[in-house]
C-alpha cells in the first residue's frame, strides 16, 4: 500500500482483558499506574486511559476504532467497535472463574468480520474504505482453565492460527504482569517463532501514554509501508520482550 492510497483505510483495535478467578487475587503492583487490588482492576483502570492518550493523535482520532472485550467462562463485550473520535463507553466486566482461551479467540474472528462491515457502513467518506488488520491486546496471566482442569495450547493453538493468517492477519501482542506464565504469552502473541515476537510482561501496570504511543507507532507504519504487517510492535514503555527462549524451555505449557 502507498502513503497515498491510506486516507480511506480504517484500523480496528481490540483490548482483551482476562477477567478469571486468577486475575481478580489480590496483587501488590508498583507504579503511578497502579491502583492496588487485583491484576483485573489494574488493567480496567489503564484501558480508559490508553484510549485517552490515543486522542491526542489527529490521525488516530481519524482513523482508529476500537472495541473493548472480556473474558472468563465466556467472552463479554464491555464496548462495542467504536470510533476513536467517539467518548469511550466501557461497561465493567463480570466477574468469572475459568479462563476459555479457545472460546475468547474464536469470538475474536467473528467480531472482527462483523466489525469490518459496521466500520464500513459507518464511515462517511467519498474515498472507497478498506479496514486495516486488527491489533489485538490481549491482556492475561497465561494461565487458561477450562472445566476441571488446565487448557492446553493444542486446544487453543487452531482458533489462534485462524486469527491471525489471511484475510484478517491480526496483530496479536500478549501483556501479562510479573508472575505470569511467559511461554504461554510468548507462544499465543504473533511475531517470529524462530525470533522474537509481540509477547510482553509489564514491570508494573504499563504507562498509557507508553502503550498509545506503541500503537500509533505500529498503525504509522501500516499506513506508510506496504509489508508492515510482518512488523513486531516497539516495546512499549515500562515493559520488557518476552524472549524466545523463554518460550522454548516449556513449548508444551
Amino acid at each position: 500500500m502507498h502513503p497515498e492510497n491510506a486516507a480511506g483505510r480504517l484500523h480496528p483495535i481490540y483490548i482483551v482483558l482476562d477477567v478469571s478467578q486468577s486475575m481478580w487475587k489480590a496483587w501488590r503492583g508498583q507504579g503511578p499506574h497502579t491502583n492496588g487490588g487485583s491484576p483485573s482492576e489494574a488493567f480496567m483502570s489503564l484501558i480508559p486511559n490508553t484510549l485517552m492518550a490515543l486522542t491526542g493523535s489527529p490521525m488516530m482520532q481519524a482513523v482508529a476504532w476500537v472495541s473493548v472485550l472480556a473474558f472468563s467462562d465466556r467472552p463479554q463485550v464491555l464496548q462495542p467497535i467504536r470510533s476513536l473520535a467517539e467518548a469511550p463507553v466501557i461497561a465493567e466486566p463480570r466477574r468469572g472463574v475459568q479462563s476459555d482461551y479457545d472460546a475468547i479467540l474464536r469470538f475474536l474472528l467473528l467480531r472482527f468480520r462483523q466489525d469490518a462491515r459496521v466500520m464500513t457502513a459507518q464511515q462517511r467518506s467519498s474515498r472507497p474504505v478498506v479496514v486495516g488488520y486488527p491489533r489485538v491486546l490481549f491482556i492475561t496471566d497465561g494461565a487458561p482453565f477450562v472445566g476441571a482442569g488446565y487448557q492446553y495450547p493444542q486446544r487453543w493453538q487452531d482458533a489462534r492460527d485462524r486469527l491471525v493468517a489471511g484475510p484478517s492477519h491480526a496483530l496479536l501482542a500478549t501483556i501479562g504482569l510479573p508472575g505470569s506464565c511467559e511461554p504461554v504469552l510468548w507462544r499465543l502473541a504473533t511475531g517470529d517463532d524462530r525470533g522474537e515476537k509481540n509477547a510482553f510482561l509489564a514491570h508494573s501496570v504499563p504507562d498509557p501514554d507508553g502503550l498509545a504511543a506503541t500503537l500509533v507507532a505500529s498503525i504509522e507504519e501500516e499506513r506508510s509501508r506496504p509489508d508492515a504487517r510482518s512488523a513486531l510492535l516497539r516495546t512499549p514503555a515500562g515493559m520488557r520482550r518476552i524472549r524466545r527462549s523463554v518460550g522454548l524451555r516449556r513449548a508444551g505449557a
